[in-house]
């Protein structure tokens, strides 16, 4: 910054001095020790000059580079992690800058351990929430737009997919990598780009997906899904799936090999890898999209013969300051995934206490019995949101977002009445059709043990996301 410092145009020394640049350096480093990064190709020029590396091999954090306001403040101030939703968590953050959260929240704790505010202790983690924020903040600002990682740096950015990408620039050419990350490297939306580019360059020569269900893993969640991925090339990939123990990797009912082209009518629109049990559950899928065209076809020549468009109605993160616990006139029930099931939209009903419970069967016989939400949302809310789409009709059709593989049902659609929904159903909305034992058969295709078995070879996580259901084997109307 210049304050009054004035040096001549040749006088490099008094110019670095006015700008700082000499404490440049000495910043930089200890900004980098800070945020724990690395420059490859500087900590490695003679690899470099060879092209890259022959093998690698690596285990690589999983993390999301967006700072968790729950996860940061779980060890260091639980009265912030355990905020009842995101508006009150961010109140009691500005109250601990301020140095008053104890002061307001419980001020006879802070009276009996001889406390006054403003709390030092208080601002000083503030301070350090600040620097986590802003090293979250730069890693995000470095993968989305340094172009450092094209591939990977999209969406809410993990580290194994930035470490994924970044081993695939780093090998040479004739060279191997191989890494553990999780399986969602394959199969989720933000990663399909990198995998797209793997699978059809020929880069990819195995994925063997393994479930920690046996604890291979013993500090991880028994739900994870983890695989072994080895880049190098190869004429086709090499799969193993749903594996529990190491020694089933050598199994050959197991393994089957995908070729580039047998991705694209599997999974047009990403190139992502469906997850098979077996050789025989590949050739079937194979044949069922022979059989029918995914839901909706991206791309410079879209087909969308459903004319669907999505809308993700209500947050309930977000909107939550929008949401009632009591009916009023006026209101409208607000309808959560977990209220709905196939061909059912009196699934579950929620308690006063906000827990749920499945509706007993002599209740679903009384035609006039009706779900008690958890919210209630004004109407004027649902109605101008479904206005702005242009849709007229009294119902809703939608999906459970919150799914796995390892349900009885994966793909889970309904219709509901013109209520307001929560983020977790996203909804489809249609072009005008007169036709309306159309939409029935729709849903009657979207609850196929057909589908299903197709969706459980595609949902490698928890959420049934847009990408993967656009892509679901789904007859068109005149069909």
């Amino acid at each position: 910054m210049w304050t009054g410092i004035r040096s001549p145009s040749n006088s490099r020394p008094a110019l670095n001095l006015a700008l700082g640049f000499d404490a440049a350096p000495e910043a930089a480093a200890r900004a980098a020790q800070t945020a724990q990064t690395l420059h490859w190709r500087q900590a490695f020029p003679q690899v470099r000059a060879k092209g890259g590396f022959a093998v690698l091999l690596g285990n690589p954090p999983w993390e999301r580079i967006k700072l968790q306001e729950e996860e940061f403040f779980a060890s260091r101030s639980p009265l912030i992690a355990e905020a009842p939703h995101k508006a009150e968590r961010g109140r009691r953050i500005e109250l601990l800058r301020e140095g008053m959260l104890l002061h307001r929240l419980y001020p006879e704790v802070e009276a009996a351990q001889g406390l006054a505010p403003p709390n030092v202790a208080e601002q000083v983690l503030h301070a350090d929430f600040l620097v986590a924020l802003r090293i979250a903040e730069a890693a995000n600002l470095l993968a989305h737009d340094s172009g450092r990682y094209p591939l990977t740096g999209v969406g809410d950015v993990n580290t194994y997919a930035l470490f994924a990408e970044t081993f695939a620039q780093l090998v040479r050419d004739e060279g191997r990598a191989g890494f553990i990350v999780p399986t969602g490297i394959a199969t989720d939306d933000g990663t399909e780009a990198y995998f797209g580019d793997l699978t059809q360059s020929g880069r990819l020569a195995s994925l063997y997906d393994i479930e920690n269900r046996e604890r291979l893993f013993p500090a991880v969640d028994r739900r994870m899904k983890f695989c072994l991925l080895t880049l190098g090339r190869t004429v086709a990939a090499e799969f193993v799936c749903f594996a529990t123990q190491a020694v089933q990797l050598a199994e050959p009912p197991r393994r089957f090999r995908l070729t580039p082209d047998e991705f694209r009518p599997i999974n047009p629109n990403t190139l992502t890898c469906p997850v098979f049990p077996s050789e025989r559950d590949a050739e079937l899928t194979k044949k069922v999209y022979r059989a029918a065209p995914v839901l909706i076809a991206d791309g410079p020549h879209e087909r969308n013969p459903w004319g669907i468009s999505f809308m993700r109605q209500l947050d309930m993160a977000n909107d939550r300051g929008l949401f009632r616990d009591a009916p009023a006139p006026g209101r409208l029930p607000l309808y959560e995934a977990k209220v709905v099931h196939q061909f059912d939209h009196r699934w579950a009903t929620c308690a006063a206490d906000g827990s749920s419970s499945d509706v007993a069967v002599d209740a679903k016989q009384d035609p006039n019995f009706r779900v008690t939400p958890r919210y209630w949302v004004d109407a004027t809310e649902v109605e101008s949101g479904l206005a702005v789409k242009g849709w007229s009709r009294g119902w809703l059709m939608g999906w459970r977002d919150i799914c796995r593989a390892t349900d009885e049902r994966t793909v889970i659609a309904s219709v509901v009445p013109r209520v307001g929904v929560g983020s977790q159903m996203p909804l489809m909305l249609f072009a005008p059709r007169e036709d309306m034992r159309a939409f029935a058969a729709l849903l009657g295709n979207l609850s196929s043990l057909t589908v299903d078995f197709v969706a459980r070879h595609k949902t490698g996580g928890t959420p049934m996301k847009y990408f993967v259901f656009k892509q679901l084997p789904v007859l068109p109307p005149d069909r």
